[in-house]
């Protein structure tokens, strides 16, 4: 008699668990990805503790700058990473999170590794990776300094009263990344 009761229990409690079921799987990375190895607490996310590189490389794959890096902001967007965004493809390839591309690391030629290694110091930096020169790379950080809230422009609140109006080219009270580079 206890069995005939208990199945309706079940099967009422059934619809409760399922959506918190679903939502502990949905948030575990797939196995292998490049968030399941970096995610140290398993928590479907990389926060900056675990991240093993530096900061302007989590800052850069961090897209939406809410602090953390989730499965979208580390997969490659489809097709080949690297034609779509050199900076994940960077992140995919440096496996132990250190900011450089040792050979071991390296999956292509040994020529393109020489090639990409401009200082000659056997690794890859990730500046090297992207090509960026001293005066690009001074500029994209000076950037993302003065932009505080990460949206893409600078606005007068946050480049102080040492903002130029001069490089506010549309005069809409912030300068653009665009705005930013025409200087």
């Amino acid at each position: 008699m206890r069995r005939i009761t208990l199945v309706p229990a079940l099967l009422l409690a059934l619809p409760l668990t399922a959506p918190a079921l679903h939502a502990q799987t949905a948030a575990k990375p797939a196995a292998g990805s490049a968030i399941a190895a970096m995610d140290t607490n398993h928590d479907g996310k990389v926060t900056r503790a675990e991240w093993k590189g530096n900061d302007v490389g989590f800052a850069m794959l961090d897209a939406n700058g809410d602090g953390v890096l989730s499965g979208a902001e580390l997969a490659p967007a489809g097709g080949d990473p690297a034609a779509q965004d050199p900076a994940a493809e960077f992140a995919r390839l440096d496996r132990n999170h250190d900011g450089n591309l040792t050979r071991d690391e390296w999956t292509d030629t040994a020529a393109n590794f020489n090639r990409k290694d401009h200082n000659g110091d056997g690794k890859i930096t990730r500046d090297e990776f992207l090509n960026l020169d001293r005066e690009t790379l001074r500029r994209e950080r000076l950037f993302r300094f003065l932009d505080k809230n990460h949206d893409g422009r600078i606005s007068r609140a946050e480049w102080g009263p040492a903002f130029d109006d001069r490089l506010d080219r549309n005069h809409d009270g912030y300068v653009t990344k665009e705005e930013f580079g025409q200087r």
